[in-house]
């Protein structure tokens, strides 16, 4: 709400308390990540649950490398002359690991340690953990996997290690390190293995299969059916995607089937998505009973309807604006925006339909 800490209002919170609650390493994280330069910091004891659910993350996907590593096999980190023996999915990681090595060093010689927190957190989080160790989890077997999970997990303990000491140390030495991590060199960036052609073709591959799995959420597909989608092309180098396309979206969106067309028109009774370089299209007929899913969906459209009227009403009373407070009335206001998002989305989905 904006009200000043202070001991009289009795709003103080404790550390010692957040640590017993969360962990000190959350308690580090979330301090430093929420922290910009000469801005007020909004403290509230939720906003810890994000260095703890971090912390966990990291816990939790050091545990699944641990235990799938191999011994004997050569840690030794992969290189950019290398990069012919590798896939598209190690390129990108690599890639983008080493341009996280630019960045948060960048950050934390101009000391903005909360931007160089945000960045790691980013690339940890959303990079490695949610996309490449799960295309990774079909070829763990192969020593040229292991190891790239290896050097990008050790690379990542190494930058994380100033802002969140204690896990990093504890992974680190479950690593087999010999030495403590605070005495291993800072992580230097190999410019030869940021391959930006790399980083876009994945972000692409990433965005259509987040697509594919919002159709499937949305129009109530189950995830043991498999689908096929035809993706019309905006631009030529998404034609040559098409093979690690399929690949991935086989194995992340439960695709079957994939045709990638520089002009493909739509097949009836298909739901869409739209990109701002694609078009996807996924045919429904014979995967989803047609008539049950539109009357299911005109159900979920009539109850948003009376629920988007009845917050309109509320926020049309000016007792409600002039006594709630300002958070609560903007809250309100941002709530009746999703149900115009969703009202849209619903219709969008039943003419889809017909």
């Amino acid at each position: 709400t904006g009200t000043k800490m202070s001991k009289s209002l009795g709003n103080v919170i404790d550390p010692i308390e957040i640590i017993e609650l969360y962990g000190a390493d959350a308690l580090r994280f979330s301090i430093i990540s929420i922290t910009a330069v000469g801005q007020d910091v909004f403290l509230s004891k939720e906003k810890f649950e994000i260095g703890r659910n971090f912390a966990n993350k990291i816990w939790n996907v050091s545990r699944f490398l641990l235990m799938n590593l191999k011994d004997g096999i050569d840690m030794s980190p992969v290189k950019a002359d290398q990069a012919g023996e590798l896939s598209l999915a190690d390129r990108w990681i690599l890639s983008s690991m080493n341009t996280a090595i630019e960045t948060v060093t960048k950050y934390i010689d101009a000391y903005k340690f909360n931007e160089a927190a945000n960045c790691l957190y980013d690339f940890i989080w959303h990079k490695y953990c949610d996309w490449y160790v799960e295309i990774a989890k079909t070829s763990i077997a192969q020593p040229r996997t292991q190891r790239i999970l290896y050097h990008v997990l050790e690379t990542s303990l190494r930058m994380l290690h100033p802002i969140m000491p204690f896990i990093t140390e504890q992974i680190w030495q479950k690593l087999s390190q010999k030495q403590s991590i605070m005495v291993s060199p800072w992580p230097q960036a190999d410019k030869k293995s940021i391959d930006n052609a790399a980083q876009e073709s994945m972000e692409h591959i990433i965005s259509i299969i987040v697509a594919l799995r919002n159709i499937r959420a949305e129009m109530n597909i189950a995830g043991k059916d498999p689908i096929s989608a035809v993706i019309s092309a905006g631009r030529d180098d998404l034609l040559k995607l098409q093979q690690e396309l399929f690949v991935y979206a086989q194995r992340l969106a439960g695709v079957s089937d994939l045709k990638v067309i520089k002009k493909a028109q739509r097949p009836k009774l298909s739901a869409s998505a739209v990109l701002d370089f694609c078009q996807i299209y996924v045919p429904l007929e014979g995967i989803i009973d047609i008539e049950h899913e539109k009357q299911r969906l005109e159900r979920d459209l009539k109850n948003t309807q009376a629920m988007r009227d009845a917050l309109s009403k509320k926020l049309n009373n000016k007792d409600f604006i002039e006594r709630a407070p300002k958070d609560i009335v903007e809250k309100e206001r941002q709530r009746q925006g999703l149900f115009e998002d969703k009202i849209h989305k619903i219709r969008e989905n039943i003419s889809n339909l017909t």
